[in-house]
């Protein structure tokens, strides 16, 4: 059984249903990016849900360093390290999964989807963490480089990045599947299809 870091079992599930889905989409490795990857342990536990069902993983990771050192998650791993908004030049297209959870300002999130969605093939997905009600507002110790004021925290507003971008409404290049994650508990993930061109 794959083990995973700071995720709730509802978080897990809907990551785990995503990555099904792309194994049966999709024929040889998986590419899976992640954005803000912290300790790497929801990376490590996507490699071993991947590897677990036969197949390989070719994983890339994306992080700023603001919440602490970073190591490579697993032999293989390709981390890039910097502000997502500035190294997103540096991450190859052809992504079957990209599962954002980097800084949750409303910002980055926006920028994060526009700049890392791209690099989504058609049928594949985009993940979004923290979408969940709770978290909304919340001042949060910030990744993010452009924090209140100098003050090292900002406001988690991933459902209103979700909004601006027009995600929630018929978007000519994602679909809306999962918006998971009970009311009542932190955490929550949208998963987005990339609509065929």
């Amino acid at each position: 059984m794959p083990t995973y870091g700071a995720i709730y079992d509802t978080d897990i599930a809907t990551l785990e249903a995503g990555l099904r889905q792309l194994l049966q989409r999709f024929e040889g490795p998986l590419h899976v990016l992640e954005v803000g990857i912290a300790a790497g342990r929801t990376s490590l536990g996507m490699k071993e849900f991947v590897e677990g069902s036969g197949r390989q993983i070719v994983w890339v990771g994306v992080d700023n360093r603001r919440v602490g050192p970073v190591v490579s998650p697993f032999e293989g791993a390709t981390l890039v390290l910097g502000s997502s908004e500035i190294v997103c030049s540096q991450i190859p297209s052809g992504q079957h999964l990209v599962f954002i959870d980097g800084c949750h300002c409303l910002n980055h999130v926006i920028l994060d989807v526009i700049n890392y969605g791209e690099k989504v093939v058609p049928g594949g997905m985009m993940m979004l963490h923290d979408t969940g009600f709770p978290n909304q507002g919340q001042v949060q110790e910030a990744s993010c480089p452009i924090a209140v004021q100098g003050v090292n925290k900002c406001v988690v507003e991933v459902r209103e990045a979700v909004r601006k971008l027009g995600l929630f409404d018929n978007h000519p290049h994602w679909k809306l599947l999962v918006d998971a994650g009970p009311a009542s508990l932190y955490g929550g993930v949208m998963t987005f299809e990339r609509k065929e061109k």
